[in-house]
């Protein structure tokens, strides 16, 4: 019991860490943005705001199930050195997104991602006139971030093989829903007639202390998964590293 509920918590904090990065929220902004300038009624624009959430959605669920019971046919999920390596790479994740997810530029809030892509993804985001391109272009955005929230899916997806059967598929549709909680947050605001613009600035005045938060948040998940395991991999040694 105690073992599950380890599991689940680590699980939500891994959705928690991955509700927090931008690239989702500012492209919702900006979709946001794009289709006020363009005088589209209000349900017009909760249908493209909530394309793009349930896109997201969907696509954090789909790799999540790919990564669990598919990638795990050559992962050995249930050996200790997995999660001691997993959570390694998660620290060093998060002291990357400490210091370099976001870039210096004239404005201040460029993310990591190459300037030429961040134009693509502006214009694509311009054009997007449907519910059914805002639903791609939301699963899009959960792919683009792959390089830094992989390792969060990792863990989720790994540390659910050791839950019961019944309680795998609640637990990644409970993390997707999760990981998608900043973007509900903006399309509730939306709703209430809030700005693209006003949810750039925002964003813009606490961007550092998210990446900080966020940086550590990573750094504290992957020392757990490593701390949990050392005594597993310890005793199976007969080695112990004080």
């Amino acid at each position: 019991m105690e073992a599950n509920l380890y599991i689940l918590l680590s699980v939500a904090f891994a959705g928690v860490i991955h509700s927090g990065f931008s690239l989702g929220a500012s492209m919702l902004a900006l979709l946001s943005g794009h289709s006020l300038s363009r005088k589209r009624s209000h349900m017009r624009l909760l249908g493209l705001t909530g394309g793009f959430v349930a896109g997201s959605f969907a696509m954090i669920l789909l790799l999540l199930l790919a990564i669990t019971y598919t990638g795990l046919l050559v992962v050995a999920s249930d050996h200790p050195v997995t999660y001691l390596i997993l959570g390694t790479l998660l620290d060093l994740s998060g002291l990357w997104v400490m210091f370099f997810y976001y870039r210096r530029g004239r404005e201040g809030t460029a993310l990591w991602i190459p300037r030429s892509f961040a134009r693509y993804l502006s214009e694509r985001t311009a054009h997007t006139k449907s519910s059914a391109e805002s639903f791609v272009l939301g699963a899009a955005s959960v792919v683009y971030e792959l390089p830094i929230t992989i390792w969060l899916l990792l863990t989720a997806s790994l540390s659910v093989t050791q839950l019961g059967s019944v309680l795998q598929i609640p637990a990644l549709a409970g993390y997707s829903l999760i990981a998608v909680i900043a973007l509900l947050v903006v399309f509730i605001l939306i709703g209430g007639g809030h700005t693209g613009a006003s949810l750039t600035r925002f964003r813009a005045r606490y961007k550092r202390f998210l990446q900080i938060l966020i940086g550590l948040s990573m750094i504290a998940l992957g020392a757990s998964l490593f701390w949990n395991n050392y005594y597993n991999v310890m005793a199976d040694t007969g080695m112990w590293l004080w």
